[in-house]
């Protein structure tokens, strides 16, 4: 239908459409139009061209729209073909980059269209503008949160998985550099969120990506790819060597504490790295291998790095049956304790025991806790289990009260791990259970590592506190392996230091004796000037013993004097202890 046709119907009686109509309807055009001549001199604007540049309309006639808005964004061949186009009497419509009068940048979509006069020749042309600034930029912006992390500013899954396949197609068409993934994950994060709230863990995982980046190269890509869960993409490497640098770079960053809300929190990282020369066609592998030898470096006690390889493999799949596998042996009660006992620096007189869980899996046999507490405490389950555990060497305990009082010594030792530890009715829990099994407060012994003492020492305070409040013994186990600061020792309301077997076992090593012998004896003087016991645990010889008798004697517990045994065993190992005392001695 032509303009004419159109202002016809517009009318509704036949006449041609009124110019003031027309001239309103361009007044009130919410998209910038202009009218230029022959001589691309401009001749007419509305106001909301006004508007979108920053000219008035004074100042913009007689002027060509280059003049005023510049060309300087699109070459002199791009705007050759526009005008051709044009001069053939065809309209265009496209993007085009102009400049404000302040100096904004306006992208545009536009469309400009050939006026011809009576005599066909071309006399004018209108061009209608339309700003599309903002709406690039959301777009853009929705863009970037499509492939970013939104808390941390890095690539997200998406993003990340897109470049690993990228690189891993490229080596597919043609021999290519050497390239890792390596998969980054944080020791006992949910210990944060739980202590410290949600803000708390995402203001140390900011921190974290901020650390992450400033490490590795430029062409490297740092990925969040959910949780505490983070992935790095390095690629043309020259040799493998060039990964294990890196990846003591990146465990190096845990070296220092990271500040979160008043807080200092000492955190440390495991990472899994799957290389590319043992040969991938799909990202999803070399995420999954990376995964894997992440887990193994958390199995090995975590602030590590493991590097992939397909025994791994096998490990994992056995990991997932033990983690099927849990949930119905606990309902089965088929967790059990085995005691070891622990003895004065005679190491003759009982003074406690330890509890240990075993599992008695059907088909396997006994399965020691290695085996499972790692997957428990990761699933959750080290909850429930830890109840288990507790109500049971708590009603074992007073049953040997009873039944062989004095033959056990005084105390049970029950081990509190990082997930038991920050449970907010924990206190509450423990002090129904000595109610429950009839065992005073001051024959349980509750064990927890330095490193989970010191994840939120304040918070850890108050807790140990109210523990010790009930009369409940309190220890610090694998003292020297975590982040202590002797310093601050003394603010625990702690009464043993249980020396970590590892110094233990230095003692008659070749080349380790006196170092070991030295770590030894001033942590038992630490103890001394604090006024604490030591617990020496892991002796397994004679030569052993006999060193830390010299160096003062702590408690000691180990192979040598009796391995974990089941209750009615330990009875015996004990009564036949006595009995040959007591055989001795007459």
């Amino acid at each position: 239908m032509r303009a004419g046709e159109r202002g016809e119907r517009v009318a509704g009686r036949g006449d041609k459409l009124d110019v003031r109509i027309l001239a309103t309807a361009v007044e009130q055009a919410l998209d910038a139009i202009e009218v230029i001549d022959s001589q691309h001199r401009i001749v007419f604007v509305n106001p909301a061209w006004e508007r979108l540049t920053g000219w008035a309309e004074a100042e913009a006639i007689g002027q060509t729209p280059n003049e005023l808005l510049g060309s300087g964004h699109h070459s002199p061949e791009q705007l050759g073909a526009i005008q051709a186009r044009l001069d053939s009497g065809e309209p265009w419509t496209g993007r085009l980059v102009s400049q404000a009068r302040d100096g904004r940048q306006l992208i545009q979509e536009v469309h400009v269209a050939p006026l011809a006069g009576g005599d066909g020749a071309v006399e004018h042309f209108v061009a209608i503008r339309r700003d599309i600034s903002d709406r690039l930029r959301v777009e853009e912006e929705l863009a970037h949160n499509a492939t970013h992390d939104p808390l941390t500013g890095l690539a997200n899954r998406v993003l990340f998985v897109d470049r690993v396949q990228h690189v891993i197609d490229r080596g597919q068409r043609a021999p290519a550099p050497l390239f890792a993934l390596m998969f980054v994950d944080l020791d006992r994060f949910k210990l944060v969120n739980d202590s410290l709230g949600h803000s708390a863990g995402d203001e140390l995982l900011r921190e974290l990506a901020r650390r992450l980046q400033g490490c590795v190269r430029p062409a490297d890509t740092v990925a969040r790819l959910g949780g505490d869960e983070f992935a790095i993409l390095l690629e043309d490497l020259a040799r493998v060597g060039d990964v294990y640098r890196l990846a003591r770079r990146v465990l190096a960053v845990f070296e220092q504490p990271f500040a979160v809300q008043g807080h200092e929190l000492y955190s440390a990282g495991s990472i899994g790295i799957a290389m590319s020369s043992t040969g991938y066609r799909e990202a999803a592998g070399l995420l999954r291998d990376a995964d894997v030898a992440m887990y193994r470096a958390k199995a090995q006690g975590g602030g590590r790095f493991e590097v992939f390889d397909r025994a791994m493999r096998y490990k994992a799949r056995a990991r997932l049956m033990t983690e099927s596998a849990l949930p119905p042996a606990l309902q089965r009660q088929e967790f059990v304790l085995h005691y070891q006992p622990v003895f004065g620096a005679d190491g003759q007189t009982p003074s406690g025991v330890e509890a240990l869980v075993r599992w008695q899996r059907p088909g396997v046999g006994l399965v020691g806790p290695e085996f499972f507490i790692g997957v428990a405490e990761e699933t959750g389950l080290i909850i429930p289990l830890g109840h288990a555990i507790l109500e049971e060497a708590c009603r074992q305990m007073a049953d040997w009260g009873r039944q062989v009082p004095g033959l056990v010594g005084g105390q049970v030792a029950v081990n509190l791990s990082a997930r038991q530890f920050v449970q907010p009715d924990l206190v509450e829990q423990i002090q129904a259970t000595l109610e429950r099994t009839g065992l005073a407060p001051g024959q349980l012994r509750l064990e927890v590592t330095e490193s989970v003492v010191m994840q939120d020492s304040e918070r850890a305070q108050r807790a140990l506190q109210r523990l010790s409040d009930l009369g409940i013994h309190l220890s610090i186990d694998d003292f020297g392996t975590g982040f202590s600061s002797l310093g601050r020792l003394h603010q625990f309301p702690l009464h043993t230091l249980k020396i970590d077997r590892s110094f233990i076992s230095g003692l008659d090593g070749p080349g380790t004796a006196k170092e070991s012998e030295a770590i030894v004896k001033t942590v038992m003087t630490l103890a001394d000037s604090l006024g604490l016991d030591v617990v020496a645990e892991g002796i397994e010889t004679s030569e052993q013993l006999k060193r830390l008798q010299v160096l003062g004697g702590p408690q000691i517990q180990g192979y040598l004097l009796g391995r974990p045994m089941p209750p009615e065993a330990l009875v015996e190992h004990l009564q036949k202890m006595a009995d040959e005392r007591a055989q001795a001695a007459s």
